[in-house]
């Protein structure tokens, strides 16, 4: 399957210099291909389609471009990753992922919800 890639060099520099990378994570359209082993990767739309954020196993803020936008997820990591209502691990658990878990569609109780990331406890 050839890797889809719609954000070109200048447009990702404009987006760093607008503020919408969270620490080495970024914001950018893409498909399941892109989510890099080790990581955690969340997807604007069920399917692992549109706006797309990448980060280790803890992400404190997913920014404007992501907060309560995700719909599809993966974690390529070894670690178990509960996903949070609010900032820096705030609220509730709405989601949890074992190591090298995914799915396509996280359901209606997930769905735009996501505002942050970490290792369970």
């Amino acid at each position: 399957m050839k890797l889809k890639r719609t954000m070109t060099v200048g447009a990702l520099a404009a987006a760093c210099a607008a503020g919408t990378m969270a620490g080495t994570a970024g914001v950018a359209n893409a498909d399941w291909h892109d989510c890099p082993n080790g990581s955690v990767c969340v997807w604007e739309h069920s399917n692992y389609n549109g706006r797309f954020l990448s980060g280790g196993t803890s992400v404190g803020n997913v920014g404007s471009a992501m907060n309560d936008k995700t719909t599809s997820l993966w974690n390529r990591t070894g670690t178990v990753v509960c996903y949070f209502e609010h900032t820096n691990s705030g609220g509730r658990a709405v989601y949890v992922t074992g190591p090298g878990d995914s799915s396509a569609n996280i359901g209606a109780s997930a769905n735009d919800k996501i505002s942050s990331w970490g290792p369970c406890n």
